[in-house]
């Protein structure tokens, strides 16, 4: 289970992470940056199912942490349609974590979409 602390820290990570790849992208990409620029960048935040565990007072933290390891990896959740409130919420939630990351990338692109998705299915092989 992440504390806070841990959890700010991978954020930080992954913003580092983000701006060396794409650093990395704008040194080698043959047709230079100002071409770059015009390609698209999608940002896909996956297993967004787990915003119907958020309630509204909720930042990221120990509650929130103990919903992800729950309903993301302990056990499947019932597929239910996210209502708009907890769709809102839980969009700010990421947008507040990860905005200086969607910033970073909305400025290097003229065409930058984020995208908020899930997607479950249960394979039943009998051969095992």
């Amino acid at each position: 289970m992440q504390d806070e602390d841990t959890m700010n820290k991978n954020i930080v990570k992954f913003r580092t992470s983000v701006e060396s790849a794409w650093q990395h992208l704008a040194d080698v990409h043959l047709e230079g940056r100002r071409s770059l620029k015009n390609k698209p960048i999608v940002l896909v935040f996956t297993k967004c199912d787990l915003f119907l565990y958020l309630e509204k007072e909720m930042t990221f933290g120990e509650h929130v942490s103990k919903k992800v390891q729950r309903y993301g990896f302990d056990e499947i959740s019932d597929i239910e349609k996210i209502d708009e409130e907890k769709l809102k919420h839980g969009k700010n939630l990421v947008k507040k974590c990860f905005g200086d990351v969607i910033k970073f990338l909305d400025a290097r692109s003229h065409n930058c979409s984020v995208i908020y998705t899930s997607s479950f299915w249960l394979v039943n092989d009998s051969n095992n």
